[in-house]
Parts: C-alpha cells; sequence; structure tokens
C-alpha cells in the first residue's frame, strides 16, 4: 500500500504524487498519525498550493511478484535501497 497525495481545491493544479507509508510516517514522526494530519502538513510541489487530498493505493501485483520485486519505485521514494 501506498498513498497517493493530489492537489485539490479551487486553486489546485490536479498535480499528484505517489507517498510510501513508511515514508509518510516517517514525516510525520508517528505511525499513530492521520491521514488529515499529514493532508494539512503537505503543500504541492508544482503550485504551492496546501489543499491536499489522501488516497490509499493499493498494490495490484501479484504477491509472488511483489516478494519478487519488492516494494513498487514510485513508494520507495526518500527510502534507503
Amino acid at each position: 500500500m501506498w498513498l497517493s497525495a493530489g492537489c485539490q481545491g479551487e486553486k489546485g493544479c490536479g498535480h499528484s504524487a505517489p507517498i510510501g507509508i513508511r515514508l509518510a510516517i516517517r514525516f510525520m514522526g508517528s505511525g499513530a498519525a492521520t491521514a488529515g494530519e499529514l493532508e494539512r502538513r503537505l503543500r504541492c510541489s508544482l503550485c504551492g498550493n496546501r489543499q491536499i487530498g489522501i488516497v490509499l493505493q493499493l498494490d495490484a501485483r501479484p504477491p509472488e511478484l511483489q516478494e519478487c520485486e519488492g516494494p513498487r519505485p514510485d513508494t520507495r521514494a526518500g527510502l534507503p535501497d
């Protein structure tokens, strides 16, 4: 699983970006943080808008492929290899 953050609202540009769960926890400093708290902390990297929406995304690959390939590359941003 990973999160998808999207720029929303009247001034939003519609940009979206994946965020790995582990990276979100590290950013928030706690596994007890909520998606709403994360939304309030984020800012769009393209337009600077602070109205961000979070959606939980599932890795739809078969378990064997997930185990063989590991986490999807777009969810590993900011994590060591």
